[in-house]
């Protein structure tokens, strides 16, 4: 298994804070094929961070 961090539904916020704490400029997210409501609210969620320019 890769080094790196198993993240629960809920627990967004807390990553995103500990990757900016360590300087991380990118990351990976792994949504299972059994949950397409999250998938496609990140889909969405995407779309619209590109629309405002967020990198």
């Amino acid at each position: 298994m890769l080094p790196g961090v198993l993240v629960m539904v809920g627990e967004t916020v807390t990553v995103a804070i500990a990757a900016y704490s360590v300087g991380a400029n990118q990351g990976y997210i792994y949504i299972r094929a059994e949950y397409p409501v999250a998938i496609n609210r990140l889909q969405i969620a995407i779309r619209q961070a590109q629309r405002l320019g967020v990198n």
